[in-house]
């Protein structure tokens, strides 16, 4: 069971918000009389916001090009988008729909969206035709690796979906997340991106990201040229937090809870994760100093760490999570400390802790569950299944599906649909509103993986039905469909007899 939440701070900005807050066009517009800045050139080993795009090196143009049409991006004629993906990315797929969304949008405003692979022809084609409408822009395959060496590898970019776009001046004048570039594409397709100050915040996040002295010197600077936007404060944001530049990331985060409540309340949650990570790097440090570990130091240790994180409930849960994982089934003293210290908030908390404490007991059974499963005592089996169940009923209705999802992935061919189904009937009886993801998606899993595809179909027709997500229903039943039993092959017909040879 998943106990822990990535503590990714990037990560857990770019990969939830799906647009770029709410700033004005001319929030990031430097201030009269600010300070200019100098950036030293040594510092600058990437190609950098600003730069001359260079043309495509393409292999196959996949859809809405060709080899005698091919797209030049550097022709002055439009605005272009150039995204790299792949088809086994899942984030890659949910930014699909939006990618055609804004080519439809914004194609009478001369905007062109190209979508870069560098898999095989025989890999992108399928996908492209299968996904139709749905992604509704030009796709083509990369020549020998060469358009992503030109852009992904030149500007320090390692992830993917990742978007750049190029104005009509054939500049790369933005690089970022797709889901993040609804602001900047505005602002560029109007003529109100302030491409000055975008090329000094990426330049400045290199600076930071290569630990130059000369980034504290000009941190308040930039940081009030940049204002309120956020898709600038997210990318200093990571770059700080990388190099583990605290007082600087503490600057970008208070900017950052001024654009509007919901990231007041994520700034709120950035911080309690850095707080939970520095604490248990020490205890880790502290633990860890002598082996084994000195009782004196170990109590001192975890005093230190409780005291810490004394008053913070996500940060406390956080840490009891993450040190579960770490310990295992050792000693899990401080992990019950962190929930009492937890439970004393408030009413709220203390329910938390319970819960924790439900998964904790309930993870101690799944491992002795795997145990039984390997013998030959049925009744053993019965016993842990009971404990299981015990433990999670009445809990957290979504860890319920997830252990029941767990179940039946971990014990393979062993496992089989009692525990599970009764897990997500009991999660079906204690839900207080309308699941993300259906009960049923898991119940259609548990009936797949134990062979009775039949009622697999039937709870996987009800899952998706309840999805009002497109994108959602459509990578749910890519992933149920991929856990359906193969039918079983027709046995080849035997070979007709020959006729016998006619008397003479």
């Amino acid at each position: 069971m998943a106990l822990v939440a990535s503590l990714c701070i990037a990560g857990g900005l770019t990969g939830c918000k799906e647009n770029n807050g709410s700033g004005s066009s001319d929030a990031g517009s430097p201030r009269s009389g600010a300070q200019e800045l100098r950036i030293p050139e040594a510092a600058l080993q990437f190609s950098k916001v600003g730069d001359s795009a260079k043309p495509l090196s393409v292999a196959h143009w996949v859809k809405g090009a060709s080899a005698e049409s091919p797209i030049d991006i550097t022709d002055g004629k439009n605005v272009y988008v150039v995204e790299f993906w792949a088809t086994w990315c899942g984030p890659c797929k949910t930014s699909i729909p939006h990618l055609t969304e804004l080519q439809k949008k914004h194609k009478d405003q001369g905007l062109v969206i190209i979508g870069i692979s560098n898999e095989t022809l025989e890999e992108v084609k399928p996908f492209v035709e299968e996904q139709g409408d749905k992604m509704d822009y030009i796709v083509a395959v990369d020549q020998d690796n060469q358009t992503s060496i030109s852009y992904m590898e030149a500007f320090g970019q390692n992830g993917i979906p990742c978007a750049f776009i190029i104005d009509k001046a054939g500049q790369v004048v933005w690089v970022g997340h797709p889901m993040k570039m609804d602001q900047p594409l505005e602002e560029i397709l109007t003529g109100k991106y302030d491409l000055q100050t975008n090329i000094k915040a990426a330049e400045f996040a290199q600076l930071v990201a290569a630990e130059d002295p000369a980034a504290k010197e000009m941190a308040d600077t930039i940081l009030k040229q940049i204002g309120t936007r956020i898709d600038l404060l997210e990318t200093i944001l990571e770059a700080a937090y990388q190099t583990d530049e605290w007082e600087l990331l503490d600057k970008v985060l208070d900017q950052m809870a001024t654009v509007d409540e919901e990231y007041a309340q994520r700034t709120k949650e950035i911080r309690s994760q850095i707080k939970t990570e520095k604490a248990l790097e020490e205890y880790a440090n502290a633990i860890w100093a002598d082996e084994p570990p000195d009782a004196a130091a170990l109590q001192a240790a975890s005093d230190k760490l409780i005291q810490s994180l004394k008053g913070d409930v996500a940060a406390l849960e956080g840490a009891a999570a993450q040190l579960l994982v770490g310990l295992g089934s050792q000693d899990t003293n401080i992990v019950e400390s962190l929930l009492k210290e937890m439970a004393s908030i408030d009413e709220a908390a203390a329910k938390k802790a319970d819960q924790m404490r439900k998964q904790i007991r309930a993870s101690q059974a799944m491992e002795k569950y795997k145990t039984v499963v390997d013998g030959d005592d049925p009744e053993a089996r019965k016993e842990i299944e009971k404990e299981i169940f015990e433990a999670l009923k009445e809990g957290d209705p979504f860890i319920m599906a997830q252990a029941a999802y767990s179940i039946v992935m971990d014990l393979g061919d062993e496992a089989t649909a009692e525990l599970p189904l009764q897990l997500l009937d009991e999660a079906d009886r204690t839900q207080t509103e309308k699941p993300k993801i259906p009960n049923d998606f898991f119940r259609a899993i548990v009936y797949y993986k134990t062979g009775q595809p039949e009622l697999g179909d039937q709870s996987a027709e009800k899952a998706l039905a309840a999805l009002e997500d497109e994108v959602m229903r459509t990578q749910m039943q890519a992933y149920l469909n991929s856990l359906k039993p193969a039918l079983p092959e027709a046995p080849e017909a035997e070979p007709a007899p020959e006729p016998e040879p006619a008397a003479e």
